[in-house]
């Protein structure tokens, strides 16, 4: 007897607080998942650093470990040139003044350090500059966090249907004076 098709949705938390004032959201290699995790336990008690130094701490960590996973895997990578070879790293958060801050880090090949890449107010990645334009606007006019959520979700879901490589369930991460609220939302 046969079994037709099975899709399988896999799904992999990919954003973290990082202590009581900032949050990291990775992509691409799935060892930025491990790291992301395990800074998000180390982090978890602390009080807040500045977002520079919590930044430049974190990359430092994500850096090693990504370098590290290469070096494990070298064999492995060389046999395998079509092997996905791209790591993103999305770091957020106020300092102890308010003043919010986030910066775009990447690895785009192996043994490639992490760069920051260039942003405006809005970013989405992948980059999709209909969904950045509604959350810009959005952000022009005013709207409260909770819409901007909403307009973020919105999008997220229109993605997903028409792509399989993305599903929910989404995480969002809302950073203000009174620390980081984690959310789940179902499709």
């Amino acid at each position: 007897m046969g079994h037709g098709p099975q899709t399988r949705v896999h799904s992999l938390q990919k954003l973290f607080p990082l202590g009581p004032g900032a949050a990291v959201a990775t992509s691409g290699a799935a060892v930025g998942v491990y790291v992301s995790r395990t800074l998000s336990r180390l982090l978890g008690r602390r009080a807040a650093l500045p977002t520079a130094d919590l930044a430049a701490y974190a990359l430092s960590v994500f850096q090693g470990q990504y370098d590290e996973f290469q070096n494990q895997g070298a064999a492995w990578f060389s046999s395998h040139p079509e092997a996905h070879r791209l790591s993103y790293v999305l770091l957020g958060g106020r300092d102890q003044d308010g003043a919010f801050s986030f910066a775009f880090h990447a690895s785009e090949a192996h043994r490639e350090p992490y760069r920051r890449l260039p942003t405006g107010n809005v970013l989405t990645v992948p980059r999709r500059l209909g969904l950045e334009g509604r959350l810009g606007h959005a952000r022009a006019d005013g709207a409260s966090l909770s819409r901007i959520r909403d307009v973020a979700l919105e999008g997220l879901r229109v993605i997903a249907g028409k792509e399989e490589a993305v599903a929910g369930p989404f995480d969002t991460a809302s950073i203000d004076a009174g620390g980081v609220r984690m959310e789940t939302s179902e499709t």
